[in-house]
């Protein structure tokens, strides 16, 4: 049985802004998440710091 796959132009278009819609959703979240990580880890240097001066 022979299955032929059509994609039109119109089909084309729409599975390439898909894909670049996911691929730049999935950016945005990493670089959000990876500024809590790193707020997260300056708020405790602050912390530490803050303990340290008055020692």
């Amino acid at each position: 049985m022979n299955v032929l796959l059509y994609i039109d132009p119109g089909m084309g278009s729409i599975i390439i802004q898909i894909v670049i819609a996911t691929v730049t959703g999935i950016l945005f979240y990493l670089s959000l998440f990876k500024m809590k990580i790193v707020n997260f880890f300056k708020s405790i240097l602050r912390i530490f710091y803050k303990k340290n001066e008055n020692d």
